[in-house]
């Protein structure tokens, strides 16, 4: 049986058509193998990832150190190249294993570059609730302050490039490197790239921004953000997005969903040209004993004739702690900023400036300065002690807020899955508690999904079409083997299917 891929239940970024369509060949990858290095299996294993890659292949890569890669196989029609942690659980053959090859990170001490589409890099483990910071199966460095590289780069126009369950540690910053030109990015994405995705990762000590991106249809969910560097020629941020020098074009389909982000400077947080925004389930908090320095806020526009930020539905995030001279908006910058919403948020300590959000309501507002409860009809009053701990990334809620408004698909989940009944205000609904991991494994021409048992009782819900987000629960019976839930389905031909746990 060989395992797939590993979601937390309600994770929104499953393509699983595409992956188990692709399958032809495993190898292995071990850092310090003498075998053959045929990759084979893991007696055998290649040393480090051969300079090109075949198509519709999987490459499991063990525990060690390895150098920078440049992923450059050509493209094939829609194979894939798959690109993953080998864990106890999932590690291509048995010849040669041995479980250490499976425990700890791939370290990678210089940088990815991603020259073609239609890579899916997975490190399999790490990331979200519980470890936002530690435990990742790939981490990324590139630590030069003379040769200012991004973490991870992707190529102009490459499309369909998912990065999984890793960390990219920067270089610490680097004074006024890189300038207005390639800079020590955590990631950068590429201009006319289409269809990136990333999930669960972990981007921190960066010489510039976290997020360098300039393509279409990007989902961005449980990534954590560190710390960055911005200077006064580098003007850095979280996310600094725009397709093209502006006026020209803007980025189209951006999603930022069931993040935290822990630092700002700069020009601030999630700044963007984009038409088509959707940013809900984040936290933006300030953590204990740190100061930010100022910015223009946690999401925002640029100055520019032209500049865009468009079709914006901002719902179900918190706000915490920022203080009282930094907003949490500013679209006041922008030239061109219709049909932005602002729904069911939560503030406190920090200033809220709603000039040009076109609707907002049903928010929470707890010791802020600028706009207030009074500003909207159901804007409600909270108290600082609702959060359980946020200092220790615990960002659920002692105690429920006024309900919010229902805003239906994909918006009815929040980062631990737990479905929004009750529509609490801010990222977490109260009762809120650790997400459920669903594994997904194949097993000839059968899938086969798994879930431990616990409290709480899920049902598996499918969908082929994210843009709509219908999820249907299958009625499959669900049977339990040695404290797994267990469900077989046959594998789909469609290109596109999306799984999630429901809990009911």
């Amino acid at each position: 049986m060989r395992r797939i891929t590993r979601c937390i239940a309600g994770g929104l970024a499953l393509l699983l058509g595409l992956v188990t369509s692709s399958m032809s060949a495993t190898y292995h990858v071990r850092s310090g193998a003498t075998g053959t290095g045929s990759g084979a299996d893991w007696n055998n294993a290649y040393p480090a990832l051969p300079t090109t890659l075949s198509r519709g292949s999987t490459y499991y890569v063990a525990t060690g150190t390895y150098g920078g890669y440049t992923f450059n196989t050509t493209e094939s029609g829609t194979n894939l190249v798959i690109v993953k942690k080998a864990t106890l659980l999932d590690h291509g053959s048995n010849t040669g294993w041995n479980d250490s090859y499976g425990t700890g990170t791939a370290l990678f001490t210089n940088y990815w570059r991603i020259t073609r589409g239609y890579f899916v890099l997975d490190g399999q483990v790490g990331g979200g609730s519980g470890s936002w910071t530690n435990g990742y199966g790939f981490k990324i460095q590139s630590l030069s302050k003379v040769n200012f590289q991004p973490g991870i780069s992707i190529s102009t126009q490459r499309k369909h490039v998912t990065l999984r369950h890793f960390e990219v540690e920067g270089n610490g910053g680097d004074g006024n490197g890189g300038g207005g030109g390639q800079a020590n990015d955590a990631l950068d994405i590429g201009i006319d790239t289409d269809y990136t995705t990333v999930s669960y990762a972990y981007l921190h000590d960066a010489g510039r921004c976290l997020i360098f991106g300039h393509g279409h249809n990007m989902f961005f969910e449980y990534v954590y953000g560190g710390k960055f560097e911005s200077t006064d020629i580098e003007h850095a941020e979280i996310a600094s997005l725009w397709a093209a020098l502006p006026p020209t074009t803007v980025c189209t389909n951006v999603t930022f969903a069931n993040c935290v982000w822990s630092h700002m400077e700069g020009t601030g947080g999630l700044i963007m040209f984009a038409d088509g925004v959707k940013v809900y389930g984040n936290v933006f908090y300030r953590p204990a004993n740190v100061t930010f320095p100022v910015a223009h806020g946690c999401i925002s526009t640029w100055v520019n004739a032209g500049g865009v930020f468009a079709r914006a539905r901002i719902y179900n995030n918190t706000f915490i702690n920022l203080g009282s001279s930094f907003p949490a908006f500013n679209f006041s910058f922008g030239e061109s900023t219709p049909d932005i919403q602002v729904m069911n948020n939560v503030f406190y300590n920090c200033r809220v400036d709603f000039s040009k959000v076109a609707q907002h309501n049903y928010n929470l507002f707890i010791n802020t300065s600028g706009a207030t409860a009074g500003s909207e009809p159901n804007g409600a009053v909270g108290s600082s002690t609702i959060f359980n701990d946020y200092l220790a990334l615990n960002f659920t809620l002692k105690s429920n807020t006024v309900a919010g408004t229902n805003l239906g698909a994909p918006y009815n989940f929040d980062p631990n899955a737990t479905a929004r009944t009750t529509w609490t205000r801010g990222a977490y609904e109260f009762g809120s508690g650790a997400g459920v991991p669903l594994q997904i494994q194949r097993n000839g021409n059968q899938l086969v999904f798994s879930w431990p048992n616990g409290p709480a009782t899920y049902q598996l819900c499918a969908t082929t079409n994210m843009a709509l987000a219908t999820w249907i629960p299958l009625t499959n019976t669900p049977t339990l083997i040695t404290g797994f839930w267990n469900v077989t389905l046959p594998a789909s031909s469609n290109p596109r299917q999306f799984f999630r746990l429901q809990k009911q």
